[in-house]
């Protein structure tokens, strides 16, 4: 610290002004992924692509902004399955969320971990430093503010140590209100079944867009949805995330049947060239991109729950 005079050694000393365990604030020596305040604000802001060796783990660091505001982060496994922790300043060890070191934690058991903390509070700390060293020429006495870290989020996805595969997962953090792709619970319908096709059919989904300053949710049929069709003869082998569309599509790069568009905007879907007397595996993923989310607001896929046809 620099102090009036020269560099001192100095201890802060604070106090709290809203009833919360109150630190001062500095930053994880993990280097983490720090995710802007910017990219949050109201939108969804996706991170890479990221692979964790079994029993590692990636760190993340974000920042909220001052004003209360509900954050969404959301971990979508690829390959494995990831879990997430997440802190803030009120965790024993803040910047090393885990297993027994967490406020929010979620597995991805499902394909998906999904955290949604609500009402974000800042807090102000008042800290007096009390220093040695060389003698200071001015005050004795420094006010320092500090930014209480309910503002500030630290999050670790962490690869299960069992076993010797690494994990792949893609991450996404927003603040406010975003909009979301809603399928409803109906799923994918069978029909014609032949020996060497099938129909499947399902219901449009709903954009859902949060109402904003006592304005009500509004939800209507989402347009310009683009559809693409995973299939598996004999089913999904059991490692693969058929949840997510990211697990689909790595199933589809390394072995798996390609992945076939579907007209956009389309209910149902002919299925063909199939092979008599096998049962097949089929998941749906709808995605809402340009011209169907709102302006500015990244695209969102959803999944079908899959559905085994014969």
């Amino acid at each position: 610290m620099r102090g009036v005079g020269g560099w001192q050694s100095c201890v802060l000393t604070c106090s709290n002004v809203c009833g919360v365990r109150c630190v001062q604030i500095s930053y994880s020596t993990a280097a983490p992924q720090l995710i802007a305040h910017s990219c949050m604000d109201g939108h969804v802001c996706s991170q890479p692509d990221a692979l964790v060796a079994a029993g590692g783990k990636k760190a993340y660091e974000m920042y909220v902004g001052e004003s209360p505001v509900d954050l969404h982060v959301r971990v979508e496994a690829c390959t494995g399955a990831p879990a997430l922790y997440m802190c803030t300043s009120q965790c024993t060890d803040p910047f090393n969320p885990g297993p027994g070191n967490s406020q929010w934690d979620e597995d991805t058991t499902t394909g998906v971990a999904s955290v949604t903390i609500a009402a974000v509070r800042v807090c102000l700390c008042a800290c007096v430093p009390v220093c040695t060293g060389k003698v200071s020429t001015g005050p004795s006495l420094w006010l320092w503010l500090l930014l209480q870290a309910t503002g500030t989020y630290y999050a670790d996805v962490i690869a299960p140590a069992s076993g010797s595969a690494s994990v792949v997962y893609q991450l996404s953090a927003a603040t406010g209100s975003v909009p979301t792709l809603d399928i409803g619970t109906a799923g994918v319908a069978v029909g014609d079944v032949s020996d060497s096709g099938v129909t499947l059919s399902w219901s449009r989904p709903k954009l859902v867009v949060p109402g904003t300053g006592g304005s009500q949710t509004i939800a209507t049929a989402a347009t310009a949805v683009q559809y693409t069709l995973y299939r598996a003869a004999g089913g999904f082998p059991s490692n693969v995330v058929k949840t997510t569309s990211c697990g689909l599509a790595s199933h589809a790069n390394t072995g798996g049947a390609p992945p076939a568009p579907v007209t956009t905007d389309a209910v149902s879907v002919a299925v063909g060239d199939l092979e008599p007397s096998t049962t097949y595996e089929f998941s749906l993923v709808a995605t809402c991109g340009a011209g169907c989310m709102p302006d500015g607001q990244a695209a969102m896929s959803v999944v079908f729950p899959a559905q085994q046809v014969r």
